[in-house]
């Protein structure tokens, strides 16, 4: 048998063992995990805490130990509860994932502080989810809870903190696997009855179907008011909106002022266009909705696709509009401007035309701002961007060109990939 020559460093390192390469391995995931959490917790199927890890002791008053079997909802703030309930259940399938979704939390000392909470199931260990709790993060902004964040009279969100929420519970919904929809409510007469009734009396009808809507949402509490007469609430596949209807109705009527009847309707959508993120899906039904409040979706006291109308012609919009920064269907003109006391072209701004028409959006204006609630402004900031370089690189050799400035939106300016795509 031959020898094998080796060095004395080599020869002096000592055999590995590989329990205890994997117990150092173990340590060394537990230790990146703290740098996202405070808290790791294993949970059965049952949602019950198998394991935990982090500051159990200092924040819930309880080793890991005294943890184990616990109910999980036990530390969450029981305002939160039924969100965390819902999401648990919409995130069933094997590799599920939870993505930040805010929550409060219940601590030993009686505070309720802001947390964030994210996970996936993890197949290898029967489907349990795997969490990590992170107590009061810089960079999250807690859900709007505010006072103004409420409609005084129906106790629902007011409609900007609605449309911000509503985006987010969906886009959680489907990065979970879940199924999330939207329903638009219009409740005819509502003004009508409110103009027969004492203050008191209004905030009572209002409270009641407020109630109505609250209780089918998800979490409890993902329902907006979104103008006089219209309210939106965001649920799961389960809920059946005719019932809703019949319960706004009942409870409406024995508060509505006689002679006044109120009747409701609604309109379900369920979006999911492909070449959209999670978020952008999120923020194009959001916008449908301000169009929809705003009186652009017809009159009526029925909604009879109406929505539905407005959502697909935002996703019609979406895509033409994508196709234009692709192929740079547009024009560019120079405006110059001058150094004021040289009176010479200092550089020039250039200014974009839009070739044809711009759909259902009816103008650039109404075109470009849909493009920037959607989060898809980037693309057209960068196509003219590149075709203004362009024009630089195919200029006539040895003329002079003046600088040329272009106008950025500062959606792209916040955005570190336009950024690094720009420099490029």
């Amino acid at each position: 048998m031959a020898e094998v020559e080796t060095s004395g460093e080599a020869a002096k390192a000592p055999a590995r063992s590989p329990g205890r390469d994997a117990a150092v391995l173990t340590q060394r995931f537990v230790a990146l995990s703290f740098c996202r959490a405070d808290i790791l917790f294993e949970i059965d199927n049952a949602e019950n805490i198998v394991f935990s890890a982090g500051t159990t002791p200092e924040l819930l008053g309880k080793s890991a130990g005294e943890l184990a079997g616990s109910p999980f909802l036990d530390i969450i703030d029981e305002r939160d509860r039924p969100m965390v309930t819902d999401m648990f259940a919409m995130a069933v399938r094997a590799d599920s994932r939870i993505d930040d979704i805010a929550v409060r939390l219940s601590l030993a000392n009686g505070k309720t502080p802001e947390a964030t909470l994210a996970g996936y199931r993890v197949p290898d260990f029967d489907n349990h989810l795997f969490l990590a709790v992170k107590v009061a993060p810089r960079k999250v902004t807690a859900p709007r809870r505010r006072d103004a964040d409420r409609d005084d009279q129906s106790g629902v969100m007011s409609a900007d903190a609605y449309k911000d929420i509503a985006a987010d519970r969906i886009r959680a919904v489907h990065q979970a696997g879940g199924e999330a929809k939207m329903t638009m409510v219009k409740v005819n007469n509502l003004e009508q009855a409110q103009a027969g009734l004492s203050e008191d009396g209004q905030t009572q009808l209002l409270s009641a179907i407020g109630d109505v809507l609250n209780t089918q949402s998800l979490g409890g509490d993902t329902t907006g008011r979104i103008g006089e007469e219209h309210f939106s609430f965001v649920h799961t596949g389960d809920v059946d909106t005719a019932e809703v209807e019949r319960q706004i109705e009942a409870a409406a009527s024995q508060l509505a002022p006689e002679g006044v009847q109120i009747t409701s309707s609604t309109e379900t959508i369920d979006a999911d266009p492909e070449g959209l993120t999670d978020d952008q899906i999120a923020k194009a039904i959001t916008y449908s909705m301000k169009r929809f409040s705003e009186g652009k979706s017809g009159n009526g006291g029925n909604l009879s696709g109406q929505f539905q109308s407005l959502m697909k012609e935002t996703m019609e919009s979406v895509e033409a509009f994508r196709k234009i920064c692709l192929t740079r269907d547009f024009d560019l003109h120079f405006m110059p401007i001058c150094n004021l006391k040289t009176g010479k072209v200092h550089h020039v701004e250039a200014l974009t035309r839009f070739r044809g028409s711009f759909g259902a959006q009816g103008s650039p204006y109404e075109l470009i701002t849909l493009a920037e609630e959607i989060g898809i402004i980037s693309e057209f900031d960068l196509a003219v961007a590149r075709k203004a370089v362009d024009i630089i690189q195919e200029s006539v050799t040895g003329k002079r060109i003046p600088p040329i400035a272009v106008n950025v939106s500062g959606h792209s300016i916040a955005s570190k990939e336009f950024v690094a795509e720009l420099r490029e």
